[in-house]
């Protein structure tokens, strides 16, 4: 049994720091890379390669929380939720910088609204509403998607790894 009963955010934070930046990390790697090109940023940071780099992530803290720190399957679902609440801002907040301080990674959607009759003016505005809305969208979708990975990890590995 563990030696001390994850609680808190303060009991969580030392275990999901390094995922939660890892994450983060991926993101921002992201954002440079659709800088550079956009052609670079589909093909290593696709949407199917997000996803599979987050499960791993999730599962990582799932397994890590079970299997290192002895804690039951749901300390690994509250570890995932914050995993994902945290990540979930950091995104956030890296979205918001973009909009504002890297738009031009946003040019084929802005195109796209203009050339369907909106003014340009109105689609940057509509992607700052955006970025905004995603304050309060993505650590939900994180927190969501951290329990049920980092869950199923946590269950997986109390089930088949860790010997009672």
């Amino acid at each position: 049994m563990a030696q001390h009963k994850f609680v808190s955010v303060k009991d969580f934070w030392p275990v999901i720091r390094i995922p939660v930046f890892i994450l983060i990390g991926w993101s921002l790697l992201g954002v440079i890379a659709a800088k550079v090109s956009m052609d670079i940023y589909l093909t290593v940071f696709g949407n199917s390669v997000n996803l599979v780099v987050g499960i791993l992530v999730y599962l990582f803290v799932g397994y890590n929380l079970v299997a290192e720190h002895e804690q039951e399957t749901s300390a690994s679902v509250k570890a995932g939720v914050w995993t994902g609440v945290f990540y979930g801002f950091g995104i956030a907040i890296l979205g918001i910088v973009s909009v504002f301080f890297v738009p031009e990674i946003f040019t084929q959607a802005i195109n796209t609204a203009v050339a369907a009759g909106a003014s340009r003016e109105s689609a940057m505005n509509l992607l700052r509403l955006g970025a905004y809305l995603s304050l309060l969208i993505q650590p939900i979708i994180g927190a969501i998607s951290g329990a049920v990975f980092s869950g199923v990890a946590g269950w997986a590995t109390k089930k088949f790894f860790v010997k009672k």
